[in-house]
Protein backbone atom coordinates (compact mmCIF):
# COMPACT_ATOMS: atom_id res chain seq x y z
CA UNK A 1 0.00 0.00 0.00
CA UNK A 2 1.04 3.51 -0.95
CA UNK A 3 1.45 5.96 2.25
CA UNK A 4 -0.62 9.18 1.49
CA UNK A 5 1.20 11.94 2.86
CA UNK A 6 -0.34 15.53 4.15
CA UNK A 7 1.66 16.71 1.39
CA UNK A 8 -0.50 14.87 -0.93
CA UNK A 9 -3.27 16.74 0.45
CA UNK A 10 -1.81 19.73 0.07
CA UNK A 11 -1.12 19.49 -3.52
CA UNK A 12 -4.99 17.85 -4.41
CA UNK A 13 -6.76 20.55 -2.08
CA UNK A 14 -4.64 23.38 -3.61
CA UNK A 15 -5.57 22.04 -7.58
CA UNK A 16 -9.66 23.23 -6.81
CA UNK A 17 -8.97 27.06 -6.79
CA UNK A 18 -8.99 26.31 -10.48
CA UNK A 19 -11.79 28.31 -11.77
CA UNK A 20 -12.93 26.84 -14.71
CA UNK A 21 -15.46 25.20 -13.39
CA UNK A 22 -16.89 24.84 -9.88
CA UNK A 23 -18.05 21.95 -8.05
CA UNK A 24 -20.53 22.13 -5.50
CA UNK A 25 -19.33 19.95 -2.71
CA UNK A 26 -21.97 19.97 -0.50
CA UNK A 27 -24.37 18.44 -3.46
CA UNK A 28 -22.50 14.90 -3.76
CA UNK A 29 -22.57 12.10 -1.58
CA UNK A 30 -20.27 9.12 -1.04
CA UNK A 31 -23.86 6.48 -0.19
CA UNK A 32 -22.50 3.16 -0.24
CA UNK A 33 -19.24 0.81 -0.58
CA UNK A 34 -18.65 -2.50 -1.10
CA UNK A 35 -15.46 -4.85 -2.02
CA UNK A 36 -15.55 -7.71 -4.20
CA UNK A 37 -12.89 -10.44 -2.61
CA UNK A 38 -12.18 -11.94 -6.21
CA UNK A 39 -11.68 -9.38 -8.19
CA UNK A 40 -9.53 -7.44 -5.80
CA UNK A 41 -12.40 -4.39 -6.61
CA UNK A 42 -13.99 -1.93 -4.68
CA UNK A 43 -17.48 -0.91 -5.68
CA UNK A 44 -17.89 3.32 -4.55
CA UNK A 45 -21.12 4.69 -5.43
CA UNK A 46 -21.18 8.33 -5.47
CA UNK A 47 -24.50 10.49 -5.79
CA UNK A 48 -25.46 14.18 -6.98
CA UNK A 49 -27.90 16.65 -6.55
CA UNK A 50 -29.12 18.66 -9.43
CA UNK A 51 -27.43 21.51 -8.66
CA UNK A 52 -24.32 19.51 -8.13
CA UNK A 53 -22.21 20.77 -11.41
CA UNK A 54 -20.59 18.54 -13.84
CA UNK A 55 -17.75 16.66 -13.05
CA UNK A 56 -15.72 15.88 -15.81
CA UNK A 57 -13.91 12.13 -16.12
CA UNK A 58 -14.26 12.02 -12.26
CA UNK A 59 -11.51 9.53 -10.91
CA UNK A 60 -12.39 8.00 -6.74
CA UNK A 61 -9.11 7.01 -4.56
CA UNK A 62 -10.30 6.02 -1.22
CA UNK A 63 -7.80 6.68 1.70
CA UNK A 64 -8.05 4.86 5.45
CA UNK A 65 -7.48 5.88 8.58
CA UNK A 66 -3.57 5.65 8.54
CA UNK A 67 -3.05 7.59 5.53
CA UNK A 68 -2.79 4.26 2.93
CA UNK A 69 -4.01 4.38 0.00
CA UNK A 70 -6.10 1.32 -0.75
CA UNK A 71 -8.45 2.02 -3.82
CA UNK A 72 -7.24 3.56 -6.91
CA UNK A 73 -3.79 4.41 -6.32
CA UNK A 74 -3.48 5.82 -10.24
CA UNK A 75 -6.76 7.76 -10.18
CA UNK A 76 -7.57 6.05 -13.17
CA UNK A 77 -11.30 7.22 -14.42
CA UNK A 78 -13.85 5.57 -16.26
CA UNK A 79 -16.24 7.54 -16.77
CA UNK A 80 -16.84 10.58 -18.80
CA UNK A 81 -18.80 12.69 -17.12
CA UNK A 82 -21.07 12.92 -13.60
CA UNK A 83 -23.58 14.81 -14.53
CA UNK A 84 -25.60 16.76 -12.08
CA UNK A 85 -28.63 14.18 -10.90
CA UNK A 86 -27.04 11.43 -11.38
CA UNK A 87 -25.68 7.92 -9.53
CA UNK A 88 -22.53 6.48 -10.80
CA UNK A 89 -20.87 3.40 -9.27
CA UNK A 90 -17.05 4.00 -9.75
CA UNK A 91 -15.84 -0.22 -9.92
CA UNK A 92 -12.07 0.51 -8.86
CA UNK A 93 -8.75 -1.37 -8.06
CA UNK A 94 -8.07 -2.03 -3.89
CA UNK A 95 -5.36 -3.32 -2.33
CA UNK A 96 -6.93 -3.70 1.18
CA UNK A 97 -10.26 -6.13 0.47
CA UNK A 98 -11.87 -5.94 3.89
CA UNK A 99 -14.08 -3.10 5.29
CA UNK A 100 -11.43 -1.83 7.93
CA UNK A 101 -9.55 1.60 8.64
CA UNK A 102 -12.70 3.40 8.79
CA UNK A 103 -13.39 5.99 8.23
CA UNK A 104 -12.52 6.23 4.88
CA UNK A 105 -11.22 9.72 2.75
CA UNK A 106 -12.92 9.54 -0.11
CA UNK A 107 -11.04 11.70 -2.83
CA UNK A 108 -13.17 12.87 -6.18
CA UNK A 109 -11.06 14.85 -8.67
CA UNK A 110 -12.38 16.45 -12.22
CA UNK A 111 -9.94 15.56 -14.91
CA UNK A 112 -10.08 18.21 -16.89
CA UNK A 113 -10.46 21.21 -14.87
CA UNK A 114 -8.13 19.35 -11.65
CA UNK A 115 -10.45 20.47 -9.05
CA UNK A 116 -12.40 18.44 -6.09
CA UNK A 117 -14.01 17.15 -3.30
CA UNK A 118 -12.92 15.20 -0.54
CA UNK A 119 -15.41 13.48 2.10
CA UNK A 120 -15.28 11.52 5.11
CA UNK A 121 -16.92 8.04 4.96
CA UNK A 122 -19.06 7.01 6.63
CA UNK A 123 -21.60 10.31 5.92
CA UNK A 124 -24.66 10.79 5.72
CA UNK A 125 -26.30 11.16 2.52
CA UNK A 126 -29.51 14.46 1.81
CA UNK A 127 -32.53 13.68 2.32
CA UNK A 128 -33.48 13.88 -1.07
CA UNK A 129 -31.05 11.55 -3.17
CA UNK A 130 -31.84 9.02 -0.67
CA UNK A 131 -35.30 9.13 -1.20
CA UNK A 132 -35.07 9.15 -5.40
CA UNK A 133 -32.35 6.09 -5.47
CA UNK A 134 -34.50 4.20 -2.34
CA UNK A 135 -36.82 3.19 -5.36
CA UNK A 136 -33.73 0.97 -6.74
CA UNK A 137 -31.61 -0.25 -4.33
CA UNK A 138 -30.36 -3.39 -5.55
CA UNK A 139 -29.27 -2.21 -8.86
CA UNK A 140 -26.75 -4.28 -9.94
CA UNK A 141 -24.88 -5.87 -13.44
CA UNK A 142 -23.42 -9.61 -13.44
CA UNK A 143 -21.83 -11.28 -14.31
CA UNK A 144 -18.85 -8.55 -14.01
CA UNK A 145 -17.35 -9.83 -16.83
CA UNK A 146 -19.96 -10.75 -19.22
CA UNK A 147 -20.05 -12.94 -22.35
CA UNK A 148 -22.46 -13.29 -24.31
CA UNK A 149 -25.23 -12.19 -21.74
CA UNK A 150 -25.64 -9.37 -19.63
CA UNK A 151 -28.00 -10.02 -16.39
CA UNK A 152 -29.27 -6.53 -14.63
CA UNK A 153 -31.09 -6.60 -11.32
CA UNK A 154 -33.42 -3.34 -11.42
CA UNK A 155 -34.73 -3.99 -8.07
CA UNK A 156 -38.60 -2.53 -7.17
CA UNK A 157 -39.55 -0.83 -10.35
CA UNK A 158 -43.11 -0.15 -9.16
CA UNK A 159 -44.44 -1.01 -12.36
CA UNK A 160 -42.24 1.84 -14.03
CA UNK A 161 -40.78 1.22 -17.27
CA UNK A 162 -36.93 1.18 -17.89
CA UNK A 163 -34.77 2.15 -20.74
CA UNK A 164 -31.13 0.44 -20.38
CA UNK A 165 -29.08 2.07 -22.97
CA UNK A 166 -25.05 0.64 -23.24
CA UNK A 167 -21.92 2.18 -24.06
CA UNK A 168 -18.20 1.09 -25.51
CA UNK A 169 -15.62 3.12 -23.61
CA UNK A 170 -15.48 5.53 -26.73
CA UNK A 171 -18.75 6.91 -25.70
CA UNK A 172 -20.73 5.38 -28.46
CA UNK A 173 -24.23 3.79 -27.90
CA UNK A 174 -24.43 -0.01 -29.01
CA UNK A 175 -27.28 -1.35 -27.62
CA UNK A 176 -30.85 -0.03 -26.00
CA UNK A 177 -33.51 -2.28 -24.40
CA UNK A 178 -37.21 -1.11 -22.76
CA UNK A 179 -37.94 -3.44 -19.99
CA UNK A 180 -40.81 -2.94 -17.28
CA UNK A 181 -39.52 -6.25 -15.43
CA UNK A 182 -36.92 -5.84 -12.35
CA UNK A 183 -34.53 -8.95 -13.97
CA UNK A 184 -33.80 -8.44 -17.13
CA UNK A 185 -31.09 -10.42 -19.27
CA UNK A 186 -29.52 -8.75 -22.46
CA UNK A 187 -27.88 -10.37 -25.20
CA UNK A 188 -24.36 -9.20 -26.37
CA UNK A 189 -22.83 -11.54 -28.52
CA UNK A 190 -21.29 -9.69 -30.90
CA UNK A 191 -19.67 -7.45 -28.83
CA UNK A 192 -15.65 -6.68 -29.07
CA UNK A 193 -14.18 -7.53 -25.30
CA UNK A 194 -13.32 -4.32 -23.87
CA UNK A 195 -14.81 -2.02 -21.10
CA UNK A 196 -18.45 -1.06 -21.09
CA UNK A 197 -21.30 1.25 -19.75
CA UNK A 198 -24.44 1.00 -18.30
CA UNK A 199 -27.26 3.90 -18.44
CA UNK A 200 -30.22 2.71 -16.26
CA UNK A 201 -33.19 5.70 -16.71
CA UNK A 202 -36.38 5.33 -15.26
CA UNK A 203 -38.41 8.22 -14.44
CA UNK A 204 -36.10 11.00 -13.20
CA UNK A 205 -33.68 8.75 -12.20
CA UNK A 206 -30.42 7.85 -13.88
CA UNK A 207 -28.07 5.15 -12.66
CA UNK A 208 -24.96 4.44 -14.19
CA UNK A 209 -22.35 1.69 -13.78
CA UNK A 210 -19.35 -0.47 -15.85
CA UNK A 211 -19.13 -3.96 -17.23
CA UNK A 212 -16.62 -5.71 -18.86
CA UNK A 213 -16.41 -8.07 -22.05
CA UNK A 214 -14.85 -10.94 -21.63
CA UNK A 215 -15.23 -13.69 -24.56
Amino acid sequence: MKKTTVLFALLFLSVTINKGQTINCGSFCVSDITINNVTHTMNVTIRSLLNSGQVNYPSIMVVNNMGDTIANINQAYYYFAQLPGTTLVHNIPATDTSITGLPYSIYLKDNIYFNGCIFNYPMTCFVGIDEASSLNTSFSIFPDQANNSLNFNLGELNGQSVVINLYDNKGQLVKTVKTDNNLATINTEGFANGIYFANVTFGDIQLKNKFIISH
